[in-house]
C-alpha cells in the first residue's frame, strides 16, 4: 500500500493537472448501468470500473500512456480503454 501511496503522490508531483484548484476546470462522466466513471483533469484522465467485469469505456479523445492502475494494465485502443473489473487507472491523452 506504501508503494501505491509514493507512486500517486509523485504522479502529482509530475502532473500539474492533478492538483489544479479550479473544480470548474474539473468534468466527470459516468453510467451509474455499466458503473463506470471517467474524471477529466486538464489531459489527463482517471477511469474507474466499478464493474466486477471489464468494461469498454470511450473516452472523449485517445488515450496515450497509462501512468497508473490499480490492477492489471487496461487496454487502450485510441479513445476506447479496456479496463478490467473492480479497478481504476491514470491515463494521459492526446
Amino acid at each position: 500500500m506504501l508503494a501505491v501511496h509514493r507512486s500517486l503522490l509523485a504522479l502529482r508531483r509530475a502532473h500539474p493537472d492533478l492538483v489544479d484548484s479550479d473544480l470548474t476546470a474539473v468534468e466527470v462522466d459516468w453510467d451509474d448501468a455499466d458503473r463506470w466513471l471517467v474524471v477529466h483533469r486538464g489531459a489527463l484522465r482517471v477511469v474507474v470500473n466499478l464493474a466486477a467485469e471489464p468494461r469498454e469505456i470511450d473516452l472523449d479523445r485517445p488515450a496515450d500512456e497509462v501512468l497508473f492502475a490499480t490492477a492489471e494494465l487496461p487496454g487502450v485502443d485510441g479513445s476506447t480503454v479496456t479496463m478490467p473489473p473492480e479497478s481504476a487507472a491514470v491515463l494521459s491523452t492526446r
